[in-house]
């Protein structure tokens, strides 16, 4: 349920990979679940422009980054709920 629940959101980009990490799932199953996800196709989504083979580079870069594994290797954490919805409003 909670992976269903990712991909709907992060079908256009928001929040997903965040919660990946948040509900203890490993880097590598982490990567190997959105690049399962960001390489299905787009035609849906008209704001989705994610391609895996593309960008895979930038995604796996910037899951590491938010596993603290890259760049500042700053511990990031889920937006909480108010922020969510404030943004999807």
């Amino acid at each position: 349920m909670i992976l269903v629940n990712m991909s709907e959101m992060n079908s256009c980009g928001e929040f997903g990979n965040d919660f990946s990490k948040d509900i203890g799932m490993p880097l590598t199953e982490s990567i190997n679940f959105w690049s399962k996800e960001y390489a299905q196709s787009t035609d849906n989504c008209t704001s989705c422009s994610h391609s895996w083979q593309k960008d895979g580079r930038k995604y796996v870069y910037s899951l590491r980054h938010l596993y603290g594994l890259e760049g500042s290797r700053r511990e990031y954490h889920t937006p909480g709920c108010k922020q969510v919805q404030v943004s999807i409003i």
